[in-house]
């Protein structure tokens, strides 16, 4: 369950929640490309489209509920995630 200082909430399951887990476990870091495919899917080799997919799909679910960025995009880099008051 993800939860905003003012009550808004969204829940989370499966892979996207796997992804979010780990950028939280990560913040204020990134984790590269490569960390985060590793963690969420761990041994079982995974096209760099399917985590680019599901990230994407993350990245609108949680704008479309927050009215925020909450991923990153660190070009050539990987991911990370930001707080309201950030900048993108």
């Amino acid at each position: 369950m993800v939860r905003t200082d003012n009550g808004e909430q969204l829940e989370l399951s499966g892979i996207a929640a796997r992804i979010f887990e780990e950028l939280i476990r990560a913040y204020p870091n990134f984790l590269s490309y490569t960390e985060l495919q590793d963690r969420v899917w761990g041994e079982r080799e995974v096209d760099m489209n399917t985590l680019r997919t599901h990230v994407y799909s993350l990245r609108k679910l949680l704008q479309d509920t927050f009215q925020y960025p909450m991923i990153k995009t660190m070009h050539g880099r990987g991911y990370r995630l930001l707080t309201p008051h950030q900048d993108s």
